[in-house]
């Protein structure tokens, strides 16, 4: 699919990249001023027409030249080379600007000249030279971040792998790229992408997973019409066709090869075309057609002979030939086909170990070694995270075990003012003056001295204890009772009780050796808590430290 490619490729990168390059004066007329015209009349008359495409060829490269349009030059000269049948010329003016342009590199150059090269020799069925060609490409779109250029020479490595039959390593990074375009989609150029999908086609026909080949390729199928590009339509066809024969659906692959060919020619795809032919004739050998088998067998060797590009479709070809000609006993031609068959045979035998060698060699070996030094970083960065790991634990665990020091530290100091302290027993809660209440003298001095005497017979131990029931047996009101509490105690009626609970649980505890047997739960309601959570929370509120420390502290005390 080269000879559209080649003009709606650049197209592309033109959009892609922006590029803006002067414009002058030119002395064709307004119909030939359009490259995209040039081209096509190019292309009109290729075949048919030498003289009159070159001088098609020479217009666009003059027009490209006057304009100073590198990109069109490119093109232009690709045409030339084509038409006089010399490659040299497109070759050479493609180096020339990789000398000029890598002395300052941009995204777009020379890396997209290394692809113009990869690509010129895989249509001329040098497959080494393709690839050494993508390796340096893929080198500078690294280099130079380029993802759209990056994941495009992905694809075309992937096809070299698959002609070298590494049929998973082909398919992983066709998926790759896949993902890539699926996630990217403003990077998808449409051709491009379309073309992606008919070669996983291929990679799971050679796996024998021909379901997914058919969604792939139906998905090709569909992105084809959408686009309207009637050149990948017949790819998808000719896709269609090879999964049918896969399948061993002979007359099915034949009708969907046959109706892709008139997209093939129109492309000047020369590989798939004869691989078109393969299939078909192969299909009709398998049906007992001979002669429809030879007719397509001899279209490959017409096409070769047009071509003079080697592919593997041309072996099984000549091996058919040589086998039908030898039951015929025709010797001349049976010989014709040997001799055609070593030749091809030597070709690409020698073509695939120079392939075999440069993955080896330029693309596997470095990218292993790539990879091995990113596993070798990654080492070191989870060597230096672990150092850095057990510096900060270290330094983590110092600061738990500083505060924990600390903390016993407060806590002993705690410990030992409550035990030194003389109030630390139960009291008579000093009675704060403040300015009288509203209440009668009489009322209130009768309420203090019940205050007095419910102290002193720890009233507060009453579990069930509230306010209501403490103004009845003070024969006073909880309105009253409450304000006195507030107003000579300072506190509520329930911090009232709390203190007085926690005053005399440290007084019991640090006298009777027996209490500090007791469970948590059985202190508490020896001093008038209801729960032993209620109870530690009021001690610690209190004292700053638990009831438990408070009784370990103790226990060491009282046996040091």
């Amino acid at each position: 699919m080269k000879k559209s490619l080649a003009f709606k490729n650049i197209i592309y990168f033109i959009i892609l990249f922006s590029l803006s390059l002067n414009s002058q004066n030119s002395n064709f007329s307004e119909l030939d001023s359009t490259y995209e015209y040039l081209s096509e009349k190019y292309y009109e008359y290729k075949f048919t027409d030498t003289i009159k495409a070159k001088n098609y060829a020479d217009r666009f490269l003059q027009k490209a030249t006057l304009e100073n349009d590198t990109i069109y030059k490119i093109i232009g000269y690709e045409f030339l080379g084509e038409i006089l049948k010399d490659d040299t010329i497109y070759l050479q003016f493609l180096d020339n600007l990789i000398i000029e342009t890598s002395k300052m590199p941009t995204k777009m150059f020379p890396t997209l000249l290394y692809v113009d090269k990869g690509r010129h020799y895989i249509i001329n069925g040098k497959n080494n030279e393709s690839l050494k060609n993508y390796i340096l490409a893929l080198k500078y779109s690294n280099l130079y971040r380029n993802d759209s250029l990056k994941y495009r020479i992905k694809d075309r490595i992937a096809s070299l792998k698959f002609e070298n039959k590494q049929f998973v390593k082909a398919k992983k990074i066709r998926l790759e790229v896949y993902n890539f375009y699926n996630n990217q989609s403003k990077y998808r150029e449409t051709t491009e992408y379309c073309a992606l999908l008919i070669n996983l086609t291929n990679s799971y026909i050679s796996e024998k997973k021909y379901d997914s080949a058919r969604i792939f390729n139906t998905k090709a199928n569909k992105y084809a019409n959408i686009i309207r590009d009637s050149i990948m339509i017949g790819y998808s066809l000719h896709g269609k066709g090879h999964i049918f024969y896969a399948e061993k659906k002979y007359k099915s692959a034949i009708n969907s090869i046959l109706k892709s060919l008139k997209w093939i020619n129109s492309d000047s795809n020369h590989r798939s075309l004869s691989n078109a032919y393969s299939k078909i004739a192969k299909s009709y050998a398998k049906l007992g057609n001979q002669d429809k088998a030879v007719l397509y067998n001899l279209k490959i060797d017409s096409l070769y002979q047009k071509t003079n590009v080697t592919y593997k479709s041309q072996k099984s070809s000549y091996a058919f030939l040589i086998n039908y000609y030898k039951n015929k006993n025709e010797l001349s031609n049976q010989l014709l086909y040997i001799e055609k068959l070593l030749k091809v045979d030597s070709i690409l035998n020698t073509r695939s170990k120079k392939l075999s060698k440069t993955f080896t060699e330029e693309y596997d070996i470095p990218k292993l070694k790539a990879e091995k030094e990113a596993v070798i970083g990654q080492l070191k960065d989870r060597s230096q995270k672990i150092i850095y790991f057990s510096i900060a634990f270290t330094f983590i665990i110092i600061l738990i075990l500083a505060y924990q020091i600390r903390k016993r530290i407060i806590l002993k100091k705690r410990f030992e003012k409550i035990l030194n302290s003389k109030k630390a027993s139960l009291k008579k809660i000093n009675i704060i003056e403040k300015q009288e209440l509203l209440i009668p003298k009489e009322i209130i001095e009768n309420i203090l001295n019940g205050l007095e005497k419910f102290e002193k017979k720890k009233g507060f131990t009453n579990t069930s204890l509230t306010l209501n029931d403490f103004a009845i047996k003070l024969k006073t009101n909880t309105n009253y009772l409450s304000k006195i509490i507030n107003h000579y105690k300072n506190k509520n009626f329930s911090n009232y009780l709390k203190d007085l609970r926690i005053a005399y649980a440290i007084e019991i505890l640090d006298k009777n050796e027996l209490i500090r047997k007791y469970t948590i739960k059985a202190i508490a309601n020896e001093v008038g808590f209801n729960t032993a959570e209620s109870f530690a929370n009021a001690f610690y509120k209190k004292t700053g430290f638990k009831p438990s420390y408070y009784i370990k502290e103790l226990n060491k005390r009282k046996t040091a």
